[in-house]
């Protein structure tokens, strides 16, 4: 027995034997019509609302004459069943990933919502003559499931994708968990299961870039490249945000 977001999964086992020792093997085909098997749509002996959705013979290794085991699977029967008896489900996993750095140990802004245009960000130069060099970033996934009644608010959902939290939610700080999107299965008649993706990372998505937007000292030369120092490397790097929106994951109906 198993149970998962669908509910509950049973499996009964049955063993056959042949008739009789003159007759050493079964036809398969009646293994699916004897009366003592229960028959596709019947339901569990001991738990309600879940029924026959499968039944499949095999034959066992014996030492002598045949023995055939047939497995009657059951589920919860289609249209039964509540979605606020099913807990959400919760998974989350951690990797590294490798963005284009300039600097090494640079200065996080004070906002990584709106970080500094014109202000260098510091740190130790590592580009090569204005490439930058990969770097590792630690990154965690966070995913939820959950059953719903009725179609779920997917303009809402399209709306958030691409959103940082505006608020500390289940332990990840303000700014730093990335929306992804959603994905939604009907399952059957009445309910939905849905399913949110998010990506916490630890620098607030914010990512390097050559040059600043001040007029005044442009940072890149006539050709668009970024203008370089005596030592052949950026001369001036600042943050961007290329998320800047930010909502309240709460808003959009998980029951955590």
């Amino acid at each position: 027995m198993s149970l998962d977001l669908d509910g509950i999964t049973a499996t009964r086992s049955f063993y056959l034997h042949p008739p009789s020792a003159s007759e050493q093997s079964i036809v398969m085909a009646d293994a699916f019509n004897l009366a003592d098997i229960p028959q596709w749509g019947s339901v569990h002996p001991d738990i309600g609302d879940i029924i026959v959705q499968s039944v499949s013979v095999q034959r066992e290794q014996q030492s002598e004459g045949e023995l055939y085991r047939v497995d009657c699977t059951y589920k919860p029967a289609p249209g039964t069943g509540s979605p606020s008896n099913v807990f959400t489900g919760v998974s989350s996993g951690i990797s590294a990933t490798w963005v284009d750095v300039y600097r090494f140990g640079a200065t996080l802004p004070a906002s990584i919502d709106t970080p500094a245009q014109y202000t260098d960000i510091g740190g130790t130069h590592v580009d090569v003559a204005g490439s930058p060099v990969s770097q590792m970033n630690r990154t965690q996934t966070f995913r939820t499931s959950h059953h719903v009644d009725g179609v779920p608010n997917m303009a809402a959902f399209f709306m958030f994708t691409g959103r940082r939290n505006s608020a500390t939610w289940q332990g990840f700080v303000k700014g730093h968990l990335l929306y992804l999107g959603c994905t939604i299965d009907r399952v059957n008649s009445e309910h939905y299961r849905v399913q949110h993706d998010f990506l916490f990372d630890n620098s607030g998505h914010l990512r390097q870039s050559p040059g600043s937007l001040e007029s005044t000292d442009p940072k890149f030369d006539q050709h668009g490249r970024p203008i370089l120092d005596a030592a052949r490397t950026v001369k001036t790097v600042v943050w961007v945000q290329p998320f800047p929106d930010t909502f309240n994951p709460a808003s959009i109906g998980i029951p955590l």
